[in-house]
């Protein structure tokens, strides 16, 4: 595969990071995200992650969002903090079935991996979604409660139309690192 992936706070900035993540105001997702919101979403990453691009003939393409440690509400009952979180993985709608999200996801488990993570996770939207697949793919598995029951939040996304409700079930993925 032709480019690289790239650490965003080095090879690019709001823009690229804009440019991706506005997939999400598209198909399947509908997300209403204002420039407001995406400036809040990339100084977050910047501040508490690590943004990653990739890049084809020096254009982003794609992007994940990784985070440390288990997000506050996520519910998860682990036997350590040591957790990789991947926030968000995002390809542009052109560049998709190319292998590129693959790529972004083997890199955020990679990553983890290396700097001695004991788990990563992903949350996905209940009844699938577009990283579901890959995850599963590189070993992730769903993650359920005690008794057996799916663990599930609740998520509340403001959308640009009404196909998609604004509460959402997300289901949590894992894969035990080490």
């Amino acid at each position: 595969m032709e480019g690289s992936i790239k650490n965003l706070k080095i090879f690019g900035g709001y823009e690229d990071f804009k440019n991706v993540y506005l997939v999400f105001r598209k198909s399947p997702f509908f997300e209403d995200w204002t420039e407001k919101n995406l400036r809040e979403e990339y100084e977050y990453y910047n501040e508490n992650g690590e943004i990653f691009i990739r890049e084809v003939d020096n254009k982003a393409v794609g992007l994940v969002a990784l985070l440390k440690g288990v997000q506050s509400g996520h519910g998860l009952e682990l036997p350590t903090n040591n957790v990789g979180y991947i926030s968000d993985i995002a390809v542009l709608e052109e560049c998709r079935r190319r292998g590129y999200g693959t790529e972004l996801m083997k890199f955020a488990v990679d990553r983890f991996t290396n700097d001695g993570s004991d788990y990563a996770y992903f949350r996905a939207s209940r009844y699938g979604s577009m990283s579901e697949p890959i995850g599963l793919k590189l070993g992730f598995e769903p993650v359920y409660k005690n008794n057996g029951e799916l663990l599930i939040q609740k998520c509340s996304f403001p959308r640009v139309n009404n196909i998609v409700p604004e509460v959402e079930d997300r289901k949590f993925l894992i894969k035990k690192l080490r």
